[in-house]
């Protein structure tokens, strides 16, 4: 204990000395710096995740992909929507039609003894069936997004028209009118020729 006698009042102020802590348990003073130290583990830690985050990977070496042969344009949505029976069929055989198709004109294309003409004629119809094809799935997408999950179109250039059979038991007239518009807008098909029908 320390006393301390102050000169004018004759006061006797008592400071008492921190009595030890008792063995096991920790001091404030180790608990506190404790803390700190785990503050600045943690602070560290955070510094080197970051510089681990910011080290340049290496860079992925490309790989040379052999070049594959280009074919003719396959239409994209051609059997996404089918689910089975007459409407796989029907477009599984348009399918082998065009197919056959194709590989005829592109036999005259690569036939030497064929005139010019003939080749060019060869090569205006792989360009108009491709053009064909397109049109059919854009319709067949079309007609997907207005209710008709399983359609087959059917696209004639001369003279231009068109057949669309629908998956129904029955046809409306508002099926029809539905089918027909999304012929004309697409194909440019007039209304007049254009055949929709119904199968089940």
């Amino acid at each position: 204990m320390i006393i301390n006698l102050t000169p004018r009042t004759r006061k006797v102020t008592r400071v008492v000395a921190p009595t030890p802590a008792p063995a096991g348990a920790a001091s404030p003073l180790s608990a506190n710096r404790r803390a700190r130290f785990l503050v600045f583990v943690v602070l560290v830690a955070a510094a080197l995740a970051v510089i681990v985050a910011s080290w340049p990977q290496p860079k992925a070496k490309p790989v040379a992909v052999p070049a594959k042969p280009v074919q003719a344009p396959v239409a994209p949505a051609t059997v996404a929507t089918v689910t089975g029976g007459y409407f796989a069929t029907a477009l599984l055989d348009q399918q082998k039609a065009e197919s056959r198709e194709l590989a005829l004109d592109e036999q005259v294309q690569a036939d030497a003894a064929a005139t010019a003409s003939v080749r060019a004629a060869a090569a205006a119809r792989v360009v108009a069936l491709g053009r064909r094809q397109d049109q059919e799935a854009e319709i067949r997408a079309l007609l997907l997004a207005k209710g008709y999950p399983n359609a087959v179109v059917y696209l004639n250039n001369q003279p231009a028209s068109a057949v669309v059979v629908l998956e129904a038991s029955h046809l409306l007239e508002a099926d029809a009118v539905r089918a027909a518009d999304a012929v004309e807008r697409v194909a440019g098909v007039p209304a007049a020729d254009i055949s929709v029908m119904a199968h089940r």
